[in-house]
């Protein structure tokens, strides 16, 4: 009996991440593009993503349309840290940090060191991956004393607490791609080179989204 009800939750927790929107979802013309990402990265189409996209780009029906940016159009997405929400990570990471500097950021660095890259080229359909170069962390003084007492409100005028992955060759970095992830969970972007500017692709970071 208490095998048939963990069964029945677990088949309830598998639709209810769909109807709650987990899943990017690719038009059924576009599902070769599962079969272009497995070619470079074995076993990424099933991997939690952290997904990037417009300012409008979102979980279920809201990803695809949203995903492409720029000239030539381009997509990204980001393989989230294994076996746990990717804000949890960089939360618990900065928290860490200001207990322990060189462990935390030790920790914090470990848990996003195979968070590849993955780009995708709407003109030609081409994938790649990039693994990241290096990575840099930033904690304002500001918010050194909420991250050591979580009954302490943090700042609210204040950048946040940052993360930033750098992917592509350190000897270029004008041409290198950078992911900002912040403390608060808001604000992620991701920066792609345009010229003497970037364009910034917003990104959600839960890492709990995979394409379906």
């Amino acid at each position: 009996m208490n095998k048939m009800l963990l069964l029945f939750a677990m088949a309830i927790f598998a639709a209810s991440s769909t109807a709650f929107g987990f899943a990017l979802k690719i038009p059924d013309r576009d599902k070769a593009l599962l079969e272009r990402i497995e070619a470079v990265c074995k076993g990424c189409s099933k991997k939690p993503m952290i997904a990037c996209g417009d300012r409008d780009v979102g979980y279920g029906e809201k990803f695809f349309p949203h995903f492409y940016q720029g000239n030539p159009a381009m997509g990204y997405l980001i393989i989230a840290p294994a076996k746990d929400y990717a804000y949890r990570k960089i939360r618990e990471g900065f928290e860490l940090i200001v207990q322990d500097g060189k462990k935390g950021e030790a920790a914090l660095k470990k848990a996003y060191e195979n968070s590849s890259l993955i780009t995708v080229s709407q003109t030609d359909g081409r994938v790649s991956l990039t693994s990241p170069e290096h990575m840099t962390i930033s904690i304002p003084e500001p918010f050194v004393s909420c991250l050591k007492d979580r009954s302490v409100a943090c700042p609210e005028k204040i950048d946040p607490p940052e993360l930033r992955i750098f992917y592509g060759e350190a000897s270029r970095p004008q041409d290198q791609i950078v992911l900002r992830l912040t403390y608060h969970g808001f604000d992620n972007k991701l920066f792609r080179p345009k010229g003497r500017h970037s364009l910034a692709y917003f990104c959600f970071n839960e890492g709990r989204a995979t394409l379906e």
